[in-house]
């Protein structure tokens, strides 16, 4: 008997401390301000990109994509239409997908 007490006062105090991690409430970016370092390969040219490329104190987006997900695809082709809109916003796209198939991805974009 004093096992399973033990055992269900651990599962409440692991319970309780899962909870608690839910509740944060400080954003990410707050938490962690600084872009980490590095460096990507721009398409379509080749070169390099990497954080010292980005201007300062101007907000950033960074985006993850595949190219052979269409929800990423449809992502694309939202922003492009509303490009007027991330005038004062610069975006970075990243993508873990082999360089060609990136190329192939944005030159046939809508």
């Amino acid at each position: 008997m004093k096992n399973l007490k033990k055992i269900i006062l651990l599962n409440i105090l692991l319970g309780c401390n899962i909870l608690y991690a839910q509740t944060d409430t400080v954003l990410l970016y707050k938490r962690f301000p600084a872009i980490p370092p590095f460096t990507l390969t721009k398409v379509p040219d080749s070169t390099k990109f990497s954080k010292a490329d980005l201007q300062k104190r101007k907000a950033t987006i960074i985006m993850i994509f595949s190219p052979d997900c269409e929800h990423c695809q449809h992502e694309v082709n939202e922003l492009k239409a509303n490009i007027n809109l991330f005038k004062k916003i610069q975006i970075v796209m990243a993508s873990p997908v082999d360089y060609k198939f990136v190329k192939n991805f944005m030159m046939n974009t809508n």
